[in-house]
């Protein structure tokens, strides 16, 4: 390879990192909208405008809210995320098959190192921050416990022993943040790079395509019987995954794969959806897919539009490199600056700044959020990578082949 070619490729990579840096913001921003829903006892949804959104239709509002509530901006985020991931892999063999006294060319036991080294890199962060949550939020505000429990949301909300018993791993609870997306964080940054690498392997596109109509009928077919919401399925995941997987095997250039995955993804999502969810909402649907497949996009095409000098800074690439952290940690920041907020604003001042005050919330939010990741993800994550090195590397001996 040309160190040209080489260069080039650098350079795509570090603009798919500032785009995960501006996506990180644009949950960040999303999110602070959607504390003002449950925070404080001034909820600020009792106010207008948002009276008049309860009295429409409650399949409409729900279908709005998505993005409202930035759970569209968190598909989006880990969509791309899985993608940059998976792009360092594949490119590089020696990121996914490291060379090493301990290795051999035995494919399951490279798979099951990489497999390891990803679950250490999302879990334990994951549940260190959800245990801080149950342990806080309840001395802030009283029905803060229905985010602190995940079995006091699940009672509250009655969801189905087998979706209990099946667990985070493989369906997610909506109503239960900010767990509800420990399923998307698995399949992106767990699942699917090892898909995508063994997809790699097969050469023929008509088993590709065949592999993405099995897990549309699988996932239509569970999601009738499991009667769950179409976030909350992972072979939907999977299946809208294999659709952003050809788009990856046939471009060459990675500026054509920022707005590829999305619009599969949409794409996907509006099909299963239309197949599973009968005749009485699927025209609904429809448009809903069409407003939100402009919005996606529209948050894409925000990001793709600024320069490549812009994504390539210092500043959107240490965004980029500290996303997963500004993810995990910008909400309980957040509902803890809006709840301090809501108390003890008038309720007369929320009523004529309402967007302003949820801007405020934004920036106090993403400011904070920032500057904790500066200041303690790299002792942090020295140390973190250094156990994770340590529980995951191979052993010392070398395998037989």
């Amino acid at each position: 390879m040309s160190d040209r070619h080489e260069q080039q490729r650098a350079k795509d990579y570090l603009e798919l990192e500032g785009l995960r840096g501006f996506l990180v913001l644009a949950v960040a921003v999303e999110h602070s909208y959607f504390t003002l829903k449950y925070a404080g006892n001034q909820s600020i949804w009792r106010l207008e405008p948002f009276q008049r959104l309860h009295s429409v239709d409650e399949y409409i509002v729900r279908t709005i809210l998505m993005f409202a509530e930035g759970i569209g901006a968190v598909l989006v985020f880990f969509a791309v995320s899985g993608f940059v991931l998976a792009h360092a892999l594949t490119k590089r063999s020696d990121a996914l098959f490291p060379a090493g006294p301990g290795t051999s060319g035995r494919l399951k036991d490279q798979y099951y190192y990489l497999g390891l080294q990803r679950f250490f890199r999302i879990f334990p962060l994951h549940w260190a921050v959800l245990f801080l949550i149950a342990a806080v939020f309840p001395f802030i505000e009283p029905a803060a416990a229905a985010y602190a429990s995940e079995f006091y949301t699940n009672y509250q909300t009655r969801v189905p022993a087998r979706e209990e018993l099946l667990g985070l791993v493989f369906f997610s609870n909506i109503s239960n943040p900010p767990t509800w997306s420990l399923l998307h964080e698995t399949w992106a940054l767990l699942a699917f790079p090892l898909f995508l690498t063994l997809l790699d392997r097969w050469r023929d596109t008509s088993l590709q395509i065949l592999l993405l109509v099995i897990l549309f009928i699988v996932g239509a077919a569970t999601q009738l019987w499991l009667d769950v919401a179409w976030v909350r399925n992972p072979f939907l995941f999977l299946s809208l995954f294999v659709g952003g997987a050809a788009v990856y095997k046939h471009q060459e250039a990675l500026r054509q794969i920022k707005m590829g995955p999305p619009l599969v993804y949409w794409l996907a999502l509006s099909s299963v959806r239309l197949i599973s969810g009968g005749f009485q909402n699927a025209y609904i649907w429809f448009w809903m897919s069409a407003f939100a497949l402009l919005l996606l996009c529209s948050v894409i095409a925000a990001g793709h539009s600024l320069s490549g000098r812009v994504l390539r800074s210092r500043v959107m690439v240490w965004l980029g490199t500290r996303s997963y952290g500004i993810y995990i940690l910008h909400f309980p920041v957040n509902y803890l600056i809006a709840t301090g907020v809501l108390q003890h604003a008038p309720e007369s001042l929320l009523q004529l700044h309402a967007v302003a005050t949820g801007t405020f919330i934004a920036a106090a939010s993403i400011l904070t959020t920032v500057a904790i990741c500066a200041f303690a993800a790299y002792p942090f994550e020295s140390y973190w990578q250094r156990l994770r090195q340590k529980i995951t590397s191979p052993p010392e001996k070398v395998l037989p082949p």
